[in-house]
């Protein structure tokens, strides 16, 4: 505590700046406009708080996409600890939009704070500090785009912490405690969930420790097994965001880009804007203020003359910034392309412009060195270098005036005032600097830079203020859309509907943020199989992901669309004029039996097949990499997703059963579906139909999906044939969520849809399944149980009793409606057999469900 003591007062200063510049942002005056931060992550962080308040860990979602792996997206944050306290601290689990914007000015903060302990260690002056907490926590790129795009602020807010704890380190005799901090740090940089930030901040900080290491006088041996450890202990602490990612991220969009997609940077020109913010573009990342501007070129001038520490650091930090700005410029620079081959990592990300944030973080330090520098000399020799400074800029925006004329020509001269201003303050901050040598040192330089202090907050507020602007406060309620549903008499009608189409008329993120199942979404890591399956005619697409409701902003022009109606003006959140809800007719299911099959070779194939108008998707299932000829038998296939989906299972030679065709549809990502959900083992399905797999002669079904009556791929195959199709998507509002498993004629199946059902498999009745067999149990709402027969074999229900039915269609089977309804029990359409065939008392039963309930549920 004494320790902290001296730090307290300047502490006090840079929060009561802080508060000056966004406290009416805090306590809820102001809000931020339509952004990133409000759009996107708030709604994944009212999924969170939803998840964390029903007891579920939130690895899958419904939300957006059809259903996607959520933890499997870095900027949804799922495990970063300050985003858990912030839904934790939600009353009742449902999270206002003040509580995100809380968590982020906290960022913004902590960010001034770690700079300041970061300046102090390394200038030795509380003062240089403090002016770098105001510098860096107010600088024009920590104020800008991150604070609209929260997983940047969040993951840089933490870099100066993990630098910090490398520059003790080095100086200490016992660095292990500190290289830990450092890790520790460093693992929040990534847990907060922007890996481009995290990637820029891991190069300087490592770059930061080898430069400490040789400059403390470690030997070569011990930089290498310091650093190995830093590195390890950091990628250990980060592997809850970094497994799930190695294994979603290939099956993105992301996954094959190229040079030209990450080669754009920041014009050149914009380096105006480090003396005349917002003269050209809305945004002035690279604005630190002119006081600080002022202070970094002094140091930079007078390096040779300060100590040996200070003057190494200044180099450094010099280099780093003339690095990183060079970087900044992407493929207009001369770096960019050599770092694309040698940096891992850089090929994975554009907008190279974020280097900017390392830019400024090099130019605060640069300026709190300035500071030391200002205030060590004697005065004389500490005013010459200031004027010769003074005269530097003025030339700088002399020509800076001049630029800003050529590119502003035949246009208005907006950046006229705004230039004038920057004349303004470089007068006001040179008079400052001036009043010692002016008034015989009367007023001190300490006295001078204080005022030099108050300067900057005013002049980086002006900018953060044009930044975020002044919006008046919003608030959201999160049962609106379903209570104006309830008034209009439309509840019932939604609830009975498949997915929904927002038609990204709103927030994109608008499944998340309601609890529906959406077909759209925001993120940066999109299924690349569900952008494929969007060239699809709207019929077939709507058909092979379930869509039963479409938002759009006028009345449907068709006559045959059923209208459920227009939502008024304030039902959905940012609704700015009334928006209309249809009902899409045609076949909707979520699980039906098909009867053939058609083979395909490769996914451009399949996504053919799916588009051929003649295919029946409620009677094949394509087969991607399949045999060339067609195949018998039937199977069941789960609509949760965009494509019927299946796998062949040929009869085994010499053991005289015959597994049949199972099936299961389900979003873009069919490993992340089985692994997370089911914990299958095997080779994952491809996208948009299944692949072939033969172990054994039994076939593994495709990936799960997300919605509703979904299946997943799941177990594998072993020696004696057991295995089966395991769960479908995660959730209280998915099929299998507890328990799941269909067996087809293997050990360990169990019942699908939950815990009321009776289980399959070697299981059903202490009767073995013969071949083919499965079992689908009801949920705890609905029937007792359901049977299904796959392929040629018979099926055992409980009891015992065998059912030789080899097609059967159950469909429209939900465990819960659109808005979260239970349905009273699983209802199914229930087709014609073919004649001289019995149906088994169970599917009599289920059949009698379907006449029972246009709604139902699984489980």
């Amino acid at each position: 505590m004494r320790n902290l003591k001296p730090h307290l007062l300047p502490l006090v200063i840079w929060t009561l700046a802080f508060l000056a510049i966004y406290g009416p942002l805090l306590v809820g005056l102001q809000g931020l406009p339509s952004s990133d931060t409000v759009d996107g992550m708030y709604p994944q962080a009212v999924a969170l708080a939803r998840a964390v308040h029903h007891g579920r860990l939130p690895l899958w979602s419904p939300g957006s996409y059809g259903g996607w792996p959520v933890a499997g997206d870095p900027q949804a944050a799922t495990f970063y600890p300050p985003r858990w306290i912030t839904v934790l601290l939600a009353p009742g689990g449902v999270l206002p939009v003040q509580g995100l914007l809380r968590e982020a000015l906290a960022h913004l903060w902590l960010a001034g704070a770690g700079m300041y302990l970061l300046a102090t260690a390394m200038s030795g002056r509380r003062e240089a500090g403090l002016l770098a907490a105001i510098t860096w926590g107010l600088s024009g790129y920590l104020t800008g785009y991150p604070l609209h795009q929260l997983p940047v602020l969040e993951t840089i807010s933490w870099l100066p912490w993990a630098l910090l704890c490398l520059h003790r380190a080095a100086q200490a005799e016992r660095p292990a405690r500190w290289l830990a901090a450092a890790a520790a740090a460093l693992a929040l940089c990534a847990l907060a969930g922007h890996p481009q930030t995290l990637m820029q901040g891991a190069y300087l900080a490592l770059a930061f420790f080898l430069h400490a290491a040789w400059r403390a006088r470690w030997t070569w041996g011990a930089i290498a097994r310091w650093g190995a450890c830093l590195v390890l202990l950091s990628a250990a602490m980060a592997a809850p965001l970094w497994l799930p990612v190695l294994d979603y991220y290939p099956l993105t969009a992301r996954a094959q880009v190229g040079y030209d997609y990450v080669r754009s940077g920041i014009p050149l020109q914009d380096a105006i804007q480090l003396l005349v913010p917002n003269s050209l573009t809305l945004w002035a990342p690279q604005y630190v203020g002119m006081g600080a501007l002022l202070l970094l070129c002094l140091a930079w001038l007078r390096r040779s003359a300060l100590p040996e520490a200070r003057r190494s650091q200044v180099i450094f930090w010099g280099a780093a910034a003339l690095i990183t700005g060079l970087l900044a410029l992407g493929d207009d620079g001369i770096l960019f392309a050599l770092g694309y081959r040698l940096l891992p990592g850089l090929a994975l990300f554009r907008q190279q412009e974020r280097w900017l944030g390392p830019v400024s973080l090099c130019l605060t330090l640069l300026a709190a060195l300035g500071v030391d520098a200002w205030l060590g000399e004697a005065l004389p020799a500490a005013w010459r270098a200031m004027r010769r400074v003074l005269m530097g800029v003025a030339v700088a925006l002399l020509l800076a005036g001049g630029m800003l004329t050529v590119i502003a020509a035949g246009g208005r001269a907006q950046w006229v005032p705004l230039w004038l201003w920057a004349w303004a303050l470089w007068g006001l901050c040179g008079l400052l600097l001036a009043l010692p040598a002016l008034t015989g040192e009367r007023v001190g330089r300490p006295q001078a830079l204080a005022l030099l202090t108050l300067l900057a907050v005013v002049d980086l507020g002006a900018v953060a203020t044009r930044v975020s602007g002044a919006v008046p406060a919003y608030t959201i309620s999160h049962d609106a859309w379903r209570r104006v549903l309830q008034e209009t008499g439309l509840a019932d009608t939604a609830a009975a509907a498949g997915r929904l189409d927002s038609s990204q008329l709103l927030t994109a993120n608008l499944g998340e943020l309601y609890g529906l199942e959406e077909i759209w979404g925001v993120s940066p890591l999109q299924p690349q199989a569900l952008l494929d399956l969007r060239s699809l005619p709207r019929e077939r697409l709507y058909a092979l992901l379930d869509v039963g409701l479409t938002l759009s902003a006028t009345p449907p022009g068709d006559p045959a669309i059923p209208w459920l109606g227009p939502l008024p003006q304030g039902s959905l959140w940012l609704q700015r004029g009334p928006l209309y809800l249809h009902v899409n007719p045609g076949w909707h299911a979520r699980a039906w039996l098909v009867q053939g099959v058609q083979p395909v070779p490769d996914a451009a194939a399949a996504l053919a097949a799916l588009a051929d108008p003649a295919l029946d998707p409620a009677r094949t299932v394509v087969l991607e990499g399949g045999p060339g000829g067609a195949a018998a038998g039937g199977g069941l296939v789960g609509n949760g997703g965009p494509a019927a989906a299946g796998a062949r299972a040929d009869g085994v030679e010499g053991r005289g059963r015959r597994a049949g065709l199972a099936g299961a549809q389900r979003v873009a990502v069919p490993r992340l579906a089985g692994q997370w959900l089911a914990g299958h083992a095997g080779r994952p399905a491809g996208a948009g139909a299944a692949r072939q797999r033969g172990d054994d002669g039994v076939g593994a079904a495709g990936g799960g999906a997300s919605g509703g009556a979904a299946l997943c791929r799941a177990g594998g195959v072993d020696r004696a044939g057991a295995g089966g199709i395991g769960p479908g998507g995660a959730g209280d509002d998915l099929l299998a969520r507890r328990a799941a498993g269909l067996a087809p004629g293997g050990a360990g199946g169990r019942d699908l849809a939950g815990s009321g059902g009776r289980p399959g498999g070697s299981g059903c009745s202490g009767v073995p399944c013969c071949g083919g067999g499965a079992t689908l149990g009801g949920g705890p709402r609905g029937l007792a149980a359901a049977e299904l027969a796959l392929g040629a074999g018979g099926s055992v229900g409980p009891g015992g009793r065998t059912a030789p039915l080899s097609s059967w269609h159950a469909g429209a089977a939900r465990r819960r409606g659109l808005f979260g309804a239970d349905g009273p029990g699983l209802a199914g359409h229930h087709h014609p057999q073919p004649a001289g065939q019995r149906r088994s008392p169970l599917a009599a039963a289920l059949s009698a469900g379907a006449r029972h309930s246009e709604r139902g549920g699984l489980g």
